[in-house]
């Protein structure tokens, strides 16, 4: 809702019901105009504008005051790292507000009379009046909830591998950046500040040109849909999957409203650039064919694939732990991985399993066998269920037969 509320500052003819929803989302980006406020409060536009940036504060400083509160009268204690949690749970769902908001000052779009005004606030002509104040006020709310958020979420995620294993403080204090996502996906939190600072940031960046902004909001959106596919950061796979659909749901209204748009004054611009993408795209497309076309003339792909000793080693470590669990042990282990890390793990095991020819007391997956018709001494054992069973399978398995060798499969399968 936050970034429809960003794409509305964009300049398009939009015919209703489509203009209507849009001038709504404006709603989200704390526009009380948007409520007829201004018929209620008679304020100028530099006031509203400096109490639309000290709102955050304003509901931080109400937490400030329920943690005061609750020491004085003996309320339920809130302990401080609880109570910072919340502030940057706050701040961090107002993150694409507050870069918005913080940026109307330098949203200056060329007029008919030759002069330039905000689009924010239409009444204000760039450079004179109150826009020397709003300029100043834009560039220290900026750098405060822009850069310092970030900032500190940024030095989080990278001391976060090493505080969280010594210091349980830490990680309830920033709870609110990590506790979503997987744990080898910890840094995403800091990635949906960048993704949200960049969407943000779009309006600023080409006022007068409608397309540039679409063409922006569309890569910056394409990006965060092919690393969301790729990472998968969400803990709850359906997360996931919903995160995506959104994505490709806004990039598409993002792409159709380019019909709506005002002519470009940068078609000269624009047509470079495609033709550079265009140029991109050949490459792309033609890189893997003369990849393999290399390894053909130079025979590389013959070579066997050798795992490393200190792979091999490191999973039959593994293994050995995890086959001397208890069954209680396995299964609070289970628990702990979470959902992904479950799934994963049945995927896995599924798979082992197929290509070891191991029966797991239920029907195998449809899938390709990878071994062939090589025949293994574990072939015709019988396993149960549970996946610690699976995996003391594998460690028993020879280290012949734990490396597949792919000298007569091409080498786009071996990949």
């Amino acid at each position: 809702l936050q970034v429809f509320g960003v794409f509305s500052r964009v300049t398009l003819r939009l015919d209703s019901p489509m203009k209507e929803i849009m001038m709504f989302m404006r709603i989200f980006n704390f526009d009380i105009d948007m409520l007829g406020a201004e018929c209620l409060l008679d304020t100028s536009a530099l006031s509203k504008f400096t109490n639309r940036c000290l709102l955050p504060l304003l509901l931080c400083f109400m937490y400030g005051v329920w943690w005061a509160g609750s020491r004085l009268l003996s309320w339920k204690n809130w302990a401080v790292p609880e109570t910072c949690n919340a502030m940057g749970l706050l701040l961090q769902a107002l993150f694409i507000t507050m870069i918005t908001i913080t940026t109307e000052p330098f949203q200056c779009k060329l007029q008919p009379t030759g002069k330039t005004s905000l689009v924010g606030y239409p009444e204000i002509t760039c450079g004179e009046g109150d826009h020397t104040g709003m300029l100043a006020l834009g560039v220290i709310f900026t750098v405060a909830y822009g850069v310092g958020l970030f900032a500190v979420a940024l030095w989080a995620t990278l001391v976060a591998p090493k505080r969280s294993a010594v210091s349980p403080v830490f990680l309830v204090m920033f709870r609110f950046l990590f506790f979503r996502f997987r744990a080898d996906r910890w840094y995403w939190g800091s990635a949906l500040l960048l993704r949200n600072g960049f969407l943000s940031f779009v309006p600023v960046m080409t006022p007068d040109d409608a397309h540039a902004q679409i063409v922006l909001f569309s890569t910056v959106l394409l990006v965060a849909l092919v690393s969301q596919v790729a990472l998968w950061p969400w803990k709850n796979p359906q997360l996931n999957a919903v995160d995506g659909a959104l994505i490709v749901l806004v990039t598409t209204i993002v792409s159709c409203s380019a019909v709506s748009a005002p002519p470009s004054p940068n078609e000269g611009t624009f047509t470079v650039f495609m033709v550079l993408l265009f140029g991109v795209a050949l490459l792309v497309a033609f890189a893997p064919t003369c990849h393999g076309l290399y390894l053909m003339a130079t025979k590389a792909d013959a070579k066997p694939v050798e795992i490393p000793a200190e792979k091999m080693r490191h999973i039959r470590d593994i293994c050995n732990t995890w086959a001397n669990l208890s069954k209680e042990e396995t299964q609070q282990l289970m628990i702990q991985i979470g959902p992904f890390g479950r799934t994963t793990m049945y995927r896995f095991t599924d798979m082992l399993a197929h290509e070891l020819g191991v029966r797991t007391g239920g029907s195998h997956s449809s899938r390709l066998t990878l071994q062939g018709t090589r025949q293994s001494s574990l072939r015709k054992r019988t396993l149960t269920t549970e996946s610690a069973e699976i995996a003391c399978t594998f460690q028993q398995q020879s280290g012949e037969a734990t490396r597949t060798e792919f000298t007569d499969v091409p080498a786009s399968v071996a990949l």
